[in-house]
């Protein structure tokens, strides 16, 4: 559901010496529009740091079920009749897995964005939404052990719920290359390019639509990511725990496949709603294979170079041990099996 409030403001800049210089010249007005639904925006403030091209913008936003929301910023210059000012330097409590809650703060870096401008007819729109784009599941930044290593993922990212159907993928493509039929089960048969090339196609046609965050796309998973969302806060073999028993609960492999893909979320998910983390098709990473560096890490990204590309989770011919959540093998990156798929995550378009 998608929930807006606005605040109007004077933001003022002068030319100086040929120099844009900003002034601390904020007028705040009150709340021109809010539609009471769930999640809810109030209490939107807006200031100009004196003497910086930086605005701070806070808000409160609640949320009756307590989902993590999608929080996006508008701006206008022209009281609201259009939204088109130019607006992606943004920091703080935006865009994704924002918590609800009192007092969040939105830096906009408007020298970045919009310098050598000025208005005297601000107004910012502030969105909440509590469904995340794409069949997306909010991945909150933490740690795991990898290797005897403490790995740390800095920054939130959306992960798929599912393996990318062949419904989704020739809805992108154009195509579906699989083997095993099915339009909800996963796409397979497609290499390490071809995955690479089907998020930069979404990435584009959510843009297009206005349904991607500014600063953000689709990719495919660092292994480091994909690992730490397959455990899910476990230390354990799989992400239900250590009793192989239980895998066909969770997913497809050679005990209970019948030699074949199955539609995607049909067993249960691990703790942070993500299906088909174990078995079913391996899932591509962005990552080269190769050793794990020593030490504790924070976001990385594999060797720069390499042969094969990193795959994870198993499949559905694979044995329990090849779907533990720290098992990995490596493919050539243009290899096409009928065991090979992928999940996209949703992120910022730069690392760290």
């Amino acid at each position: 559901m998608n929930k807006i409030i606005l605040c109007g403001l004077l933001l003022c800049l002068f030319r100086k010496a040929a120099v844009w210089l900003t002034t601390a010249a904020i007028l705040m007005a009150s709340v021109l529009v809010v539609e009471a639904a769930d999640p809810v925006v109030s209490n939107v403030k807006v200031s100009q740091r004196p003497g910086t091209h930086k605005v701070d913008i806070r808000y409160d936003v609640a949320d009756a079920d307590g989902d993590a929301l999608w929080i996006t910023v508008k701006v206008s210059d022209n009281g609201g009749a259009s939204y088109v000012v130019p607006a992606a330097g943004f920091s703080g409590d935006i865009p994704f897995g924002i918590k609800p809650g009192l007092g969040k703060h939105i830096v906009w870096d408007a020298g970045v964005d919009w310098g050598g401008k000025y208005s005297a007819n601000m107004r910012f729109r502030v969105t909440a939404d509590d469904t995340l784009p794409q069949q997306m599941v909010w991945i909150a930044p933490g740690t795991f052990t990898r290797g005897g290593s403490e790995v740390t993922i800095s920054r939130g990212f959306g992960m798929s719920k599912y393996e990318v159907t062949q419904a989704q993928y020739k809805a992108v493509v154009g195509t579906d290359p699989s083997h095993f039929k099915g339009d909800n089960n996963p796409v397979e048969k497609v290499s390490w390019h071809d995955a690479v090339a089907y998020c930069t196609k979404l990435t584009g046609k959510e843009k297009a639509a206005g349904r991607l965050p500014v600063g953000y796309e689709y990719r495919l998973p660092t292994e480091a990511e994909w690992e730490y969302a397959c455990r899910a806060g476990t230390t354990t073999l799989f992400s239900f725990g250590d009793d192989e028993s239980k895998l066909g609960e969770y997913g497809w492999y050679n005990s209970n496949s019948g030699s074949t893909t199955h539609s995607v979320g049909e067993k249960k998910p691990n703790g942070w709603g993500l299906y088909d983390m174990h078995g079913n098709v391996w899932e591509w990473c962005q990552d080269w294979y190769g050793n794990y560096p020593g030490g504790s890490v924070t976001d990385p990204q594999g060797p720069a170079t390499g042969s094969y590309r990193v795959g994870r989770g198993g499949f559905w011919i694979s044995d329990a041990g090849n779907c533990r959540s720290a098992y990995r093998d490596g493919s050539e990156p243009g290899f096409r099996g009928s065991d090979l798929g992928f999940r996209p995550v949703l992120a910022p378009t730069t690392n760290p």
